[in-house]
């Protein structure tokens, strides 16, 4: 082998007159110090000639290599398959390129062979800039020495050695090809059948598969016997329990020490019959880095097989086939959709995108409520394939868009069987509250079992009683010193267990510096590894931590000898994680700060090196390694890349965290770059609401804005926006009118036009409708004249709203058309979005309805495509009042009912709070008053939690008019006295009126005549202000007098009053008309006893359309007939008219 391989290394070296045959053997003599270099040591001294081993046979071809490209490829080779412990048999070039013939299993075997070959394989291959393709089958083989003695090969025989080149040969350049007992034993990988297929040499068809990608599993990093926790246990499967029911399990929380044995717990639980009946998510902390949703992304990069050894082809092919796989088995339409709608989302979750995507088209705040809508969505699509907990470890950990995510996750998820369950060193502060298990140290009885477990064998009372006063019931301490014990020689075999030695050294006093000891007992460059390691946190990579060991020869295997230390636990081939947070605490804080500084400078060094085409996801690692290696400058750097990266995805506490830093390392003689910073951290403080730190930030931006007047008026309008928002649109207004006067002295067309839209937002909060539209108009002007179509667009919505306000509805239409347009065309769907919904209000006052519906529909279908939930609400909202005012009231309760639920989704409270109000009304408007009364109740107390004073009283109010429906008036007059008091003491006139009306109509029910009609009065007077019998308020209290005087037998003194209200709603029906059955039947009684027949008649007949018209949409007919009978007005129009002679 070693002339044959020289032979092939003499070719890549670019020498082509060697010597053949046996002059070679005789002119080239190999000495053993030569050969070892390509042989295991064993090889050489073994008098064993042959033997059968099961061996994966690996063939690699190279297609016509430059000799220059084919060394170079070699030069990163030979270290990858040192790394893997393969060996290369033999390097030839023939017709079909360079081959290489590579063995796993011979002559030296693992125990995991076939998948170190295919981590070679599919690491060379992500790699390789030269056309590759490789065949792999695994097989018994011949494998030892053949040849004459002069030269002889180490080599193997067999079928499976023709099959592997046949593979080979046959691959598409790129692939590689494998037999079918590699495919079946390949676990950590992805393959897939490519064919059947005849060989030659073969008379059957083989199978062929294809590797596809790594399949990264968790290992279990625990072990032994759980003891002393059955109490908990049996805790933890009740928690699960609901989720076997196709229930929501909520969240549960196991808290309790580091080293108690939470995760051990855990474990337990997941190999427990009732925790196998369930699928599990396992999102891993990052203490270190902890980037917005780590956790979440761990898992995520899992479940969609993600790699980083992976090219951006095949993670992409990944991704698609797994989200492919989750839509095909998940019923819920909606669901399907949704995963659907946001794809791009959840890629940019693991690194995934697509140009033109949704995803690249949004803001960056739509991106971050979409990337969490995106994650939601899958797990409750999993969760009904099959019942799901999310497993958070390490919770003390969580980043702020976790702890943010958590809440959003748990609400409006009732028939989804998933639990929360997560592990922690502290309390967490979430909502709803979790369920909480505190596990506590075990007692000396589960010590002496879990000691027992340990050793394979009973400890003395005296190892026992030492155990338990120094690890006082902790687990993990306790697993520590007996391994420090074991490793000491500190330990003695007794007759009926194990005792303390007598010679043993003093034992350390605590866990920490038992750790320490451990460590200390490794080999000195295993120690080595592992602190290095200790730099890049818990869990890390192989191929950072050997490009940071570069220097040390077998880092690979020196990490192996960790694991077997049980330091680390495999996660793949290339991941490792230190089995206990402590451990790796242990191993970092031992070191010296100089030392630390210098690894943290070689880790931030290899990861640039490793990952200099795109180190974007690697921004954060490389601000922390920097800052720990004591380097400002590239870690201002790094900072700043990492808060514009944080900021761009809406992770808007972390990007703070970020830009801070930079901007402290950042001097005051850097003025533009302090200028910069601080305007991205204004706006984040600004996302955060954040109020006095914006103000801090503006401040200083203005003192640095001072000698520049371009900065001067980006700060003026970033002040203008911060007081609008606190209502100051006074101040705003003038800051605005600076930014426009020096735009405008110095020629700056798009600063002024900005200045001026901003005027105008200000202008129309502050009231002033007439100067609003002028600046507005100016922005209008101005931005169509240089060409600034998004400040076109927003000039053009903001008009649309001032007519509006200015009630010149029909004048306001024109320009939300044409916002619509300039919105459409900067494919700006937030803003498309709105105008959409105002467009609709605009026609709805019109009653141009059908037209309304449509532009509702599109706002709510441009609400769902970008995730704008709240913007879904409203128009759901607007589209259930539509539908109430043409009568579906089927139609309106189920579209608030879906408003609801986005409501809840979001914690939206105030939202919450009017969809319950309202859809108490439609209820009690479908004669439901029993479910009126639940929902009116709902809403009464979430106001009240809110102290909303004024929406508490509308509450009452609404309760008042329901119980005064269902024939309760003491109850009525109670809550409507209650009401009156409230809007009497907030002074809302309006209010005042309505409650006044309602609490008249108690009082003629009650048989107080006398002080209904001066309530009814009252609330005419203050309604009567303006254009008084426009009002429905006004209509319904004439009403109200007219049934008092009717009731007193004077019915000719009520005629005016019927001839005011029949004219006004022959005019039009007014829009907040409550009761217009009930205002109808009063009249038909007076033109009854007055003896005017025909018109009774005419007034009873449009009752009963108006009532039946509704009655009609109705598809249940149970629901049909409750609204004709239990509603008191609706069954005496119907009753009266059907019954007429």
């Amino acid at each position: 082998n070693v002339v044959a391989l020289a032979v092939g290394f003499g070719r890549l070296a670019g020498l082509h007159s060697l010597p053949t045959g046996d002059d070679l053997a005789a002119e080239w003599v190999i000495g053993k110090e030569t050969a070892v270099l390509f042989h295991p040591p064993n090889l050489l001294t073994t008098d064993v000639r042959g033997e059968f081993r099961q061996v994966l046979t690996l063939f690699v071809n190279i297609d016509q290599p430059e000799p220059a490209a084919l060394a170079a490829l070699m030069g990163q080779l030979l270290p990858l398959l040192h790394q893997y412990g393969g060996y290369l048999c033999r390097l030839d070039f023939g017709d079909k390129g360079c081959n290489l013939l590579l063995f796993w299993g011979a002559p030296t075997s693992h125990e995991n062979d076939i998948e170190r070959a295919l981590g070679f394989a599919f690491e060379l291959a992500a790699w390789s800039p030269l056309p590759l393709r490789m065949g792999a089958t695994y097989r018994l083989v011949y494998a030892g020495f053949a040849g004459s003695p002069r030269r002889e090969e180490y080599t193997c025989y067999g079928l499976s050695v023709n099959l592997a080149a046949r593979l080979m040969l046959a691959a598409p350049w790129g692939e590689i090809w494998l037999d079918e007992a590699v495919a079946q034993r390949a676990a950590a990988y992805e393959v897939g059948l490519t064919a059947r297929q005849l060989f030659k040499g073969f008379s059957i068809e083989q199978a062929v598969f294809r590797l596809l990608g790594r399949r990264e599993q968790t290992a279990a990093l625990v072990s032994g016997a759980l003891v002393g926790r059955e109490a908990e246990l049996g805790w933890l499967q009740t928690a699960v329990s609901p989720l076997l029911t196709g229930q929501f399990g909520g969240a549960a929380l196991v808290q309790g020490e580091a080293g108690v044995g939470k995760s051990r717990l855990v474990h337990a639980l997941a190999h427990s019959d009732m925790g196998q009946a369930v699928q599990w998510a396992r999102c891993q902390t990052d203490e270190i880095l902890r980037q917005p949703l780590n956790p979440f992304r761990y898992w995520l990069h899992r479940y969609f097989g993600q790699s980083l050894t992976a090219s951006e082809a095949t993670n992409k092919a990944q991704f698609e086939a797994r989200l492919r796989e989750l839509m095909a088995a998940t019923a819920d339409e909606g669901l399907v959709n949704e995963l659907a709608r946001t794809r791009s989302f959840l890629g940019s979750l693991v690194d995934l995108s697509w140009p033109g995507s949704l995803y690249e088209r949004l803001e960056p705040q739509w991106r971050q409520e979409n990337q969490l809508r995106a994650l939601k969505t899958v797990l409750r699509a999993e969760s009904l394939r099959r019942p799901l907990v999310v497993q958070v470890e390490d919770a003390h950990w969580l980043d702020e868009s976790s702890r943010h995510f958590l809440p959003f996750l748990l609400r409006n998820m009732a028939g989804y069987p998933l639990l929360l369950l997560l592990t922690s060193r502290e309390p967490l502060a979430l909502e709803p509250e979790p369920q909480v298990l505190a596990v506590q140290p075990l007692g000396e009885t589960a010590v002496s079992q879990l000691a027992t477990a340990l050793l394979q064998a009973a400890p003395s009372p005296a190892l026992l009683a030492m155990l338990q006063a120094r690890a006082e019931g902790n687990p993990f301490f306790v697993e520590q010193m007996l391994l420090y014990l074991r490793e000491q020689g500190g330990l003695v075999k007794t007759a009926v267990g194990y005792d303390l030695g007598s010679d043993i050294a003093a034992l350390p006093t605590d866990v920490q510096a038992i750790l320490i000891a451990r460590l200390d007992r490794l080999a000195q460059s295993v120690r080595e590894v592992v602190q290095t390691a200790a730099v890049l946190g818990r869990e890390f990579e192989l191929q950072v931590l050997s490009q940071m060991l570069r220097g040390m020869d077998g880092v690979a295997d020196k990490v192996r000898l960790a694991e077997d230390e049980a330091i680390w636990a495999a996660l793949s081939e290339l991941r490792y994680l230190f089995r206990h947070a402590l451990l790796r605490d242990a191993a970092y804080e031992m070191q010296l700060q100089q030392r630390l500084r210098h690894l943290h400078e070689t880790a931030a060094a290899a990861i640039e090196q490793l990952f200099a085409a795109d180190l974007a996801p690697y921004y954060a690692s490389l601000f922390y390694h920097y800052g720990r290696a004591g380097l400002p400058e590239p870690e201002r750097r790094y900072a700043r890349l990492a808060g514009e990266q944080a900021a761009s995805r809406f992770a808007n506490a972390e990007a703070l965290t970020y830009l801070s830093r930079a901007l402290l390392l950042t001097p005051e003689t850097e003025p533009m770059a302090r200028f910069d910073l601080l305007l991205q951290r204004e706006a984040v403080h600004g996302h955060l609401g954040l109020r006095e730190a914006q103000a801090a930030d503006l401040s200083e931006l203005e003192r640095l804005a001072a000698a520049d007047a371009l900065w001067q008026m980006e700060v003026w309008l970033r002040q203008a926006d911060y007081e609008m928002l606190l209502g100051n649109f006074g101040r705003s207004v003038a800051l605005s009118q600076q930014v426009t006067e020096m735009a405008q002295q110095l020629e700056q067309p798009d600063l002024m036009a900005r200045g001026q839209l901003q005027c105008g937002r200000s202008l129309s909060d502050l009231g002033d409708l007439d100067a609003s539209w002028a600046q507005l108009q100016q922005a209008l002007t101005l931005a169509q004249v240089h060409g600034l179509t998004l400040v076109e667009a927003n000039a053009r919505l903001n008009l649309g709203y001032v007519l509006d306000e200015q009630e010149h509805i029909q004048a306001a239409v024109p320009y939300y058309e044409q916002a619509l347009a300039l919105f459409r065309q900067l494919d700006d769907l937030v803003g498309e979005c709105k105008t959409a919904n105002n467009l609709g209000v605009s026609l709805v006052a019109l009653s141009q309805y059908e037209a309304a519906e449509r532009f509702y529909k599109l706002g709510l279908q441009l609400g769902q495509q970008i995730g704008f939930r709240r913007a879904e609400a409203v128009c759901l909202s607007n589209l259930a009042n539509l539908a109430a005012k043409r009568g579906n009231l089927e139609q309106a309760q189920a579209a608030m009912l879906e408003s609801l639920q986005i409501g809840l989704e979001l914690g939206d409270v105030v939202q919450e709070a009017r969809i319950y109000n309202n859809l108490g009304f439609v209820a009690m408007d479908l004669g439901a008053y029993e479910e009126s009364l639940h929902y009116h109740e709902q809403s009464l107390a979430l106001r009240r939690q809110m102290e909303m004073q004024m929406s508490v009283g509308d509450s009452l109010l609404n309760l008042a008019f329901l119980h005064h429906h269902m024939g309760e008036q003491e109850r009525a007059l109670r809550l409507v006295d209650e009401a009156l008091e409230m809007a009497r003491e907030i002074r809302h006139e309006v209010a005042v009126s309505n409650t006044l009306k309602i609490r008249g109509h108690v009082l003629v029910e009650l048989g107080r005549l006398e002080e209904a009609t001066a309530v009814y009065n009252e609330a005419i007077a203050i309604q009567q202000v303006g254009e008084a019998g426009n009002d429905a308020t006004v209509l319904e209290c004439q009403g109200g007098l007219a049934r008092i005087l009717g009731a007193q037998g004077q019915w000719a003194q009520a005629m005016p009053l019927v001839e005011n209200i029949l004219a006004e709603l022959a005019q039009a029906v007014p829009d907040n008309v409550h009761e217009l059955p009930r205002l109808y039947l009063t009249c038909y009684h007076v033109l009854q006893a007055n003896d005017y027949g025909d018109k009774a008649e005419e007034v009873l007949r449009r009752a009963y359309e108006w009532v039946m018209s509704r009655a009609e949409k109705m598809g249940d007919a149970a629901r049909r007939q409750q609204y004709l009978r239990r509603v008191q007005a609706h069954h005496a129009v119907v009753a009266m008219w059907e019954g007429r002679a």
